[in-house]
């Protein structure tokens, strides 16, 4: 959305009492206890749309936007006796101290919005709105090297960094400003050592990422710093261009962490603006909300840009390490497989949290440019993220292993866990689940499944298993937004599930991703269990893995 149209939805919006901009709230479901459908005010998009006012030139823009400004500088905890010293709460109406918990990260995205006011907008502000302003992002600053978050948090240990650099730079603090140099340098060297971003491939945070990079090229001119920020931009920008899959414009799995099937529209935005190449939006991620962007883009280093428009062969298969954990059966090690209209991803190692895509392909149809399948595991009908899988992948196959771990929560990785471990569930699925226009869901057989669409074929090979001693039962479910093939683990009255190092999953498929034309594979899955350990072949795919519950990290 341009400045402009942006600017004049907004104004709808804005509260002349309080000076923040309102919306309907619909939270992620957790840290905030507000109820979805309220209409509250974000401490982050009223910041936000202050520096989209400033930047309009207009003086009414400017006056509105600084008060604005003043309003957030009061929200933050300026107390550094308290844990949360130099935050602020999501909403107006929620404070921190209600919150369930607090996001410490809001040191980072408001910081960064404030450094950015300050940087270019210092000379419209009056004084001494501009020392409470500086003075707040010394407290972010502060607050971000006081938490220090580790490497392995992606996007958090790049938005610190820039924050914390252009703090020390622009206020001569100088431990701020060598803190921030060296968080980058750390966080390079780290990727680097891991194989890529632990945050792996993500739809979202990695172009975050990339974002933050920019940023600091941005704001920051101390030289050292910006050669560690440029080296990082071009890392995640090969990553991002070996995923890149041109014939459905979407980056291939598996995900890390996303919120969309498809790539946002404001995504697909930016890289047709960076590489020059069209790239398709899917209709589903509708952003005509998003506030307009006010980091300055910096184009797809020029070797790259060819990738966005063709795939380099026929055929890749891409394998890489993503992060490298002890016992080596726990790193994650990811595979991707991609043909012209078609491609297949999947993580070795994973739990099946909301955000995760462990197991994801896209194919393209006449009818649709992206059918999307993946492979979920449902409680209630929510993604269950104390679920988790073992996989193994060659090219366009895959055998699956299910499993489920002690230390997970359960629509949350860890805000939502159970204090007495005791999960209540009148539902448990494992699905493979297609959605497109057009998917279908039949049962070829007594033990194999199919979802079509267009002239591809997913088509799931199953062998008998159990769920702690109950016995799964496979089914096809055909809906007019989706088709899916499932194993019911449990289904009817409510029954409690305790998730402890006692409970067994026997539960195991393989999947075979084929044109219409191709034969579909004849021999099933197979696997011996030694006490709690499994050991399943397919084809020429094997796992090896406990099916007793484990901890994930």
């Amino acid at each position: 959305m341009n400045s402009e149209k942006y600017l004049q939805q907004a104004e709808k919006n804005y509260n002349h009492e309080i000076c923040m901009l309102g919306s309907v709230w619909n939270g992620p479901g957790y840290h905030s206890r507000i109820p979805d459908g309220t209409w509250a005010h974000s401490t982050r998009e009223s910041i936000n749309y202050a520096i989209i006012l400033l930047e309009s030139g207009s003086r009414e823009n400017s006056e509105r936007a600084l008060k604005i400004i003043a309003a957030i500088i009061g929200l933050q905890d300026r107390n550094p006796y308290r844990q949360t010293f130099g935050i602020w709460s999501w909403l107006y109406e929620e404070p921190l101290d209600r919150m369930a918990p607090p996001d410490w990260n809001w040191a980072d995205f408001i910081g960064a919005a404030l450094a950015h006011i300050l940087k270019f907008h210092r000379q419209t502000m009056p004084e001494g709105l501009a020392g409470e302003t500086a003075t707040a992002l010394a407290n972010a600053a502060w607050s971000i090297f006081r938490r220090n978050v580790q490497p392995n948090y992606t996007n958090i240990a790049i938005m610190g960094a820039a924050v914390a650099s252009t703090a020390g730079e622009m206020l001569a603090i100088p431990i701020l400003q060598e803190y921030g140099r060296e968080r980058l340098k750390r966080f390079l060297e780290y990727t680097r050592e891991q194989g890529g971003l632990n945050e792996y491939n993500s739809p979202t945070y990695t172009f975050i990422a990339l974002y933050e990079a920019e940023r600091i090229l941005q704001l920051v001119q101390e030289p050292l710093t910006r050669q560690y920020t440029e080296e990082l931009r071009c890392l995640i920008w090969e990553s991002i261009a070996a995923h890149f899959h041109p014939g459905t414009g979407q980056l291939a799995g598996p995900h890390s962490r996303a919120y969309h099937n498809h790539l946002a529209k404001n995504v697909a935005t930016y890289l047709q603006e960076t590489t020059g190449i069209k790239i398709y939006s899917h209709s589903d991620t509708g952003d005509d909300t998003e506030t307009p962007d006010y980091i300055k883009h910096l184009p797809c280093p020029e070797h790259l840009r060819s990738r966005f428009l063709a795939l380099p062969g026929e055929e890749i298969f891409l394998q890489e390490k993503f992060i490298s954990k002890q016992p080596e059966r726990k790193s994650f090690y990811g595979a991707t497989w991609m043909v012209d209209n078609c491609c297949l991803g999947s993580c070795n190692y994973e739990c099946f949290w909301t955000q995760r895509r462990p197991v994801l392909a896209y194919w393209k149809t006449s009818d649709d440019t992206a059918m999307v399948m993946r492979l979920r595991f449902l409680k209630d009908g929510k993604d269950f993220a104390s679920a988790g899988l073992f996989n193994a992948q060659d090219r366009n196959r895959l055998l699956t292993g299910i499993k489920m771990f002690t230390d997970r929560g359960d629509f949350h990785i860890h805000l939502d866990r159970p204090t007495d471990n005791i999960f209540k569930a009148s539902s448990m699925l494992l699905c493979y689940e297609l959605r497109g226009r057009n998917a279908v869901a039949e049962q070829i057989d007594a033990t194999r499944f199919v979802l079509r669409a267009g002239e591809r074929q997913a088509v799931i090979h199953t062998i008998p298993g159990d769920f702690n001693g109950t016995p799964v039962v496979w089914r096809i479910v055909n809906e007019p937004d989706y088709a899916r093939v499932e194993a019911v683990c449990h289904e009817g009255k409510q029954k409690d599930f305790n998730i402890n190092a006692e409970f067994e999953v026997r539960l195991c498929a393989g999947l075979e991703l084929l044109t219409r034309d191709e034969s579909i594979s004849t021999g099933s899955p197979v696997w011996s269990i030694n006490g709690q350990t499994a050991e399943a072949k397919w084809l020429n795919l094997k796992l090896d893995y406990t099916v007793n519950s484990e901890k994930y990290d």
